[in-house]
């Protein structure tokens, strides 16, 4: 297995940028109480400070995961919306 990154632990807020080494991964989130937010897996934009949507699927607006593919870059869950409550974000590697 290539590793986890935890993006949010137990928390309620957008999380910070951590780095990825690229390529397949599985994206989860769950959270206690979602209250309309949605949490969203990016990656940091070319100018170095803003963050690009991973994909639609990687939008999860209940407990949820999917799969991605991104080149070597940071990562970081987003949170919009809510306040949720209890989220927990992780992306892990695909084993090679």
């Amino acid at each position: 297995m290539r590793g986890e990154l935890v993006l949010i632990n137990n928390g309620a807020a957008t999380g910070n940028w951590q780095p990825w080494l690229g390529g397949h991964g599985t994206f989860s989130v769950t959270a206690d109480a979602w209250n309309g937010a949605t949490v969203q897996l990016e990656m940091k934009g070319p100018d170095g400070t803003s963050g690009l949507v991973v994909g639609p699927d990687a939008q999860m607006i209940a407990n949820g995961t999917c799969l991605f593919l991104v080149a070597p870059c940071e990562l970081r869950a987003r949170v919009v919306g809510g306040p949720p409550a209890g989220v927990r974000a992780f992306a892990v590697g695909a084993g090679r």
